[in-house]
């Protein structure tokens, strides 16, 4: 006999294990599900074997080879575009000259091929079908035979009242090659829904085999905690999974502490650590280079290769993927996944059921009941956002801002990714669940909103979009570091200060507040357009720039806008304006380019100089040019000494009109061009006038969550190095500073010196020192 091993399905329901390995890949008992099938199958002298592939195939082939460590010789076939279980044996018809056995490269089975073969051949069979009794048929093909064997009928998932029979399609076949002639070519076709029921219609003989042998659909996380139990509880008699039956198995290379508990029956892999203290319970599966902490405890649960449970952490029936971990005194309960690389952080909690998708993570303390997906980390959406996976979330995370801030109205906008709206409409009601107003902003952009707040006179704000909530405090500005601490225990433990009122209140609607808004923003464009250089706009966001486009037609300027950032391209004389998605940032251009950097600060600064700005607080990354710059105007710096977030926040305090400037971009791009047009000024004239800056920025990435500690070895190596917002190093006529960056896996590098060669030579020694620490991490 030849056979075919059917290994191309993506396993939806395993999500997120699946997410980046294909189902036949899952670990099962330190293996993959498919290697148990492979051999099933040279146990019963099957040798030749297809293994028809279509989700991730090279996992599967570089896993495998050819098959010679398997007792087998494999033959792949890979769909390159999906053709059904039937479609997809067809491609092996070469192979396939004689009877073959089908299996499912995702179930597992120690299924006696012999004696299904007997019976097959027995009943002259052209197919027969392997099934099996369940005791809840419901969620299977059931198969109807007569007293002989012949199948008579197919039901797909019948509900009770039209259950016939309890045996059920294992998926298994035993097929004569003239099945092949009955698949069509080139177009998808399955098994149990299309080709075996045509083929009892037409009268050719198509059997059930009914057997008591062991089979398990491994379709979900229940069902996989259920198979490696059967396999400890000696269910499955298949080659390795013998002898487990009430006892604990270390593979060689594992290192089990004196102090640890093991409590069979139970699996330590290669490399695997125990630690002082720890427990590890029957039903559990500790994969290779797995760590288990002092005190840690895992219970039925299955931790795939790399993954890590820290001091007192405890896992409960659940799967641990690739490199997960669980924080000091992290939980995890019954079917609950984690994803590869995803993390509980400390004291954090994922509940029954919930899963975190790969690389995503539960901050500490945080309780999770629902499935993260594109959870926490970096989201590219705001570096002030709450997390929001879904309208439950939404409404949590809102209430738990009107609790923690204590708000009497919020101003609650929306952008214009089609979930916001629902989402709006949950977050209202959290908010209204505190006793707080809502007061409808509408589709918003962030300036547009923050100007909302300051003109109805809301406490708060909140701009609501498809991946997180960016509330803004009484200030207008991102939620300070206690401020968002706050809201984040609020939110972690959902135990919200009950309303007081019998009835929330009614909503208000904010009006044509994008009118005043524009307005605003136009008056500040002061003197003649008629002197203005033309303007080319782009935004990608359509909000943003249906705004600029009404504040320049009412500032009477002249302006293009162009559709792609990549056409804009000022010609002589025009001025290039992108306003960024979020329009809070404005980079200016000419035909000679985009201003740098630090030209795009010090225009900021210049900015607010020329409108009368009587000082200039600095965060630790702002080009030194601005310090030059404000001696000229007779104006004092200062240098905050605080991290870019704090800095914002007491800008937004103590010196709103700056803070607008660095946060509305409109505001920034006509107060801008209404001083050039005063001066009689282009671009490039401008440029001339602003001290020369040679400045260079890199991006290192560390390991995650390890930027703390980099720094405080990178300012240990530096003389005279300043602590602060960041590391600050002085270097003769240059200076550098290290600080966070973007997410956190990465940390930013700025250094600027008297020439463009100092500028990079001592950007380079910083980022050298800093690859240099992290390797030693």
């Amino acid at each position: 006999m030849k056979g075919i091993i059917m290994a191309g399905g993506e396993g939806t329901r395993l999500r997120p294990l699946t997410c980046d390995c294909p189902k036949p890949m899952l670990r099962l008992m330190g293996q993959p599900l498919m290697a148990h099938a492979v051999r099933l199958l040279a146990r019963h002298g099957i040798h030749d074997i297809g293994v028809t592939l279509g989700y991730m195939p090279e996992a599967i082939q570089s896993f495998f080879g050819d098959g010679g460590d398997f007792d087998a010789r494999l033959h792949y076939y890979i769909e390159r575009m999906p053709l059904g279980t039937a479609g997809g044996v067809k491609q092996a018809s070469a192979l396939l000259g004689e009877t073959f056995v089908v299996l499912s490269g995702d179930g597992l089975t120690d299924l006696d091929i012999a004696k299904a073969a007997a019976f097959h051949r027995a009943k002259g069979a052209l197919a027969t079908l392997v099934l099996k009794h369940a005791d809840d048929p419901l969620d299977y093909g059931v198969v109807d035979t007569d007293p002989d064997g012949r199948v008579r009928s197919f039901q797909e998932k019948p509900d009770w009242a039209e259950v016939l029979t309890d045996t059920v399609n294992t998926g298994i076949y035993l097929l004569e090659p003239e099945v092949l002639s009955h698949i069509p070519e080139g177009r998808p076709c399955d098994f149990g829904h299309e080709l075996f029921p045509r083929l009892v219609k037409a009268g050719l003989p198509v059997y059930g085999y009914v057997t008591d042998d062991y089979w398990c659909d491994v379709g979900d996380v229940g069902a996989y905690l259920a198979a490696h139990a059967d396999c400890m509880e000696g269910r499955v008699r298949l080659p390795g999974l013998e002898g487990f039956r009430g006892k604990a198995i270390l593979r060689p290379g594992a290192a089990v502490d004196r102090a640890a508990v093991l409590e069979g029956p139970c699996l330590i892999e290669a490399g695997a650590r125990v630690r002082a203290g720890a427990y590890v319970g029957p039903y559990s599966v500790v994969g290779a280079n797995c760590e288990i902490g002092e005190g840690a405890s895992v219970k039925r649960g299955v931790l795939w290769p790399g993954a890590r449970l820290i001091a007192h952490a405890q896992a409960r029936g659940c799967v641990l993927g690739a490199g997960a971990a669980l924080g000091e005194g992290a939980q995890a309960y019954e079917e609950s996944v984690l994803g590869t690389g995803a993390a509980v952080e400390a004291r954090g909690v994922l509940l029954s059921g919930a899963k975190l998708w790969p690389g995503k993570r539960v901050d500490p303390g945080e309780r999770l009941d629902a499935n993260r997906v594109w959870g926490c980390g970096e989201r590219g959406f705001h570096a002030g956002a709450l997390p929001v996976d879904s309208p439950a979330d939404a409404a949590r995370a809102a209430q738990a801002v009107a609790a923690a801030l204590k708000p009497r109205e919020v101003a609650l906008g929306r952008d214009d990714a089609p979930l916001s709206l629902a989402l709006w409409h949950a977050a209202a009601a959290g908010i209204m669940a505190q006793d707080t107003r809502v007061i409808d902003a509408g589709r918003c952009t962030l300036p547009l909103l923050r100007h909302i707040r300051r003109r109805m006179g809301a406490d708060v704000a909140m701009l609501v979009g498809a991946d997180g909530l960016i509330p803004l405090n009484e200030a207008g500005g991102l939620l300070s570091n206690p401020q968002r601490r706050a809201v984040t225990q609020f939110n972690a433990r959902q135990d919200y200060p009950r309303p007081a009122l019998d009835r929330p209140l009614p909503a208000l609607d904010a009006g044509c507040a994008d009118a005043a808004y524009v307005a605003d923003a136009a008056a500040l464009f002061e003197v003649n357009p008629a002197g203005a250089p033309p303007a080319v706009l782009f935004s990608e966001n359509k909000r943003v720039l249906e705004l600029a486009r009404r504040a320049l037609d009412r500032a009477g300027l002249n302006y293009r806008v162009v559709a792609r950032e990549t056409d804009l391209m000022p010609v002589r004389g025009e001025i290039g304006l992108l306003l960024d998605a979020t329009g809070e940032r404005c980079a200016f251009s000419d035909e000679h380019g985009g201003l740098t950097e630090a030209q795009q600060q010090l225009m900021t600064a210049w900015t607010a100089l020329e409108r009368g700005a009587e000082c200039l607080p600095l965060s630790d990354d702002a080009t030194r040019g601005i310090e030059a710059l404000a001696e000229r105007y007779h104006v004092l710096t200062e240098r905050t000494g605080q991290t870019r977030e704090q800095w914002a926040d007491v800008l937004s305090r103590e010196h709103p009109f700056l803070y607008e400037l660095y946060t509305d971009g409109l505001s920034l791009a006509l107060s801008a061009l209404s001083l050039l047009t005063e001066k009689g000024m282009t671009l490039a004239d401008w440029r001339r006038a602003m001290p020369e800056v040679h400045r260079r920025s890199r991006a290192v990435p560390i390991p995650n969550r390890e930027g703390g500690r980099l720094l405080h070895a990178f300012a240990q190596t530096q003389r005279d190095a300043r602590l602060g917002g960041g590391v600050r190093v002085q270097d003769g006529d240059g200076w550098a500073w290290v600080g966070a960056a973007d997410g956190p896996a990465r940390l930013r590098v700025i250094a600027e010196a008297a020439t463009a060669e100092t500028a990079d030579a001592l950007c380079d020694m910083c980022v050298e020192k800093l690859v240099k620490l992290a390797e030693l991490n």
